[in-house]
């Protein structure tokens, strides 16, 4: 069975996490290469929509000079969810009310037979016990896994785009908005029916060593600008279970539409912004760009510009120091 758990889980950390970044140098007779950018117009404003995959590492970085100029030229920076000290004290507050079970219930006891033995061949070759997350509730052990896997291969979200981005606003002076809220994220996260997490939990169980794979096809995705092909990523790594389908949706598709409406009350302003917003949410026939091009809005996905050359060996430019690190 085909399934998307390296993208879900991905999704589920994606309250916080992943970005890919990178160039792709063209030849001179092919066509202009792309950034996962598109710049929105309305009659009054202008929107940068640019696709994060929410966690990154220092080789990822610089970005290109297109993004950086489209950021350059803003006012305001909007995140699916602004870390501040007060959203991150609030989601550990809602995470460990919502991630754990109260005295008397148990991940073991809300498991099948099968579940349970998933979860222990998965977790005793990494030195842990299904002891030590017996008071987790399925969903919050899926991003634990996950969050450990991303970080096994060298992905860190402290090196994220959103985070990078929240720097660099706070540096230049530039207002940080979001557009979701905390209670938002969580009720997606958490929302889901104990038989809803407990099958995703064993999907996840059974793709996360397929990670490194999925990261780097939407990786390579990512860096050619390849919209299209980031797309299909997505749908081939969706579950097939109709249970898991309607999560889905309502993971993406449905906050799709609240996203794009919430942005497009940006664009009746008369201000200038940059949005990063998890790249999943972007493409696609249901996804923000294809929604605000059927409001007739004029969207453009921008090319990528040459980087200024390096000699070699010189290394790459770090990220900046993110903020609300604490």
């Amino acid at each position: 069975m085909r399934n998307r758990s390296g993208r879900w889980a991905g999704a589920l950390a994606a309250t916080w996490l992943l970005v890919c970044v990178g160039c792709v140098w063209a030849e001179e007779a092919q066509p202009p290469q792309k950034c996962l950018l598109w710049k929105v117009g309305s009659e009054t404003a202008t929107l940068y929509l640019f696709g994060s995959i929410h966690t990154a590492n220092a080789e990822m970085y610089p970005l290109n000079p297109t993004i950086e100029k489209a950021f350059d030229e803003v006012d305001t920076l909007i995140l699916e969810l602004a870390l501040t000290p007060e959203t991150q004290a609030k989601a550990a507050r809602l995470s460990l009310l919502k991630g754990t079970y109260p005295e008397g219930e148990t991940l073991e006891a809300n498991l099948s037979e099968a579940a349970r033995e998933k979860l222990k061949a998965y977790l005793e070759p990494r030195g842990l016990t299904p002891a030590a997350v017996n008071n987790m509730r399925p969903w919050f052990v899926q991003l634990m896994l996950a969050m450990q896997e991303y970080l096994r291969l060298g992905y860190d979200p402290a090196l994220g785009l959103d985070l990078y981005f929240h720097a660099k606003a706070t540096e230049q002076g530039k207002k940080v908005v979001s557009l979701e809220s905390v209670e938002e994220q969580m009720e997606v996260l958490a929302g889901a029916s104990a038989e809803v997490q407990a099958l995703a939990l064993v999907e996840t169980l059974e793709n996360l060593p397929r990670v490194k794979d999925i990261i780097g096809r939407m990786v390579d995705a990512w860096k050619a600008g390849d919209a299209e092909g980031l797309h299909r990523i997505v749908e081939e790594e969706r579950s097939e279970n109709p249970k898991l389908k309607a999560y889905e949706k309502k993971l993406i598709e449905d906050r799709n539409v609240t996203m794009a409406a919430r942005l497009e009350e940006y664009l009746k302003t008369e201000g200038t912004y940059f949005a990063v917003v998890g790249a999943a949410h972007l493409v696609g026939p249901k996804g923000i760009v294809r929604l605000l091009e059927e409001k007739k809005y004029a969207v453009e996905q921008l090319d990528k510009s040459p980087e200024p050359a390096k000699e070699e060996g010189e290394p790459r430019e770090k990220p900046a120091e993110p903020v609300a690190a604490s």
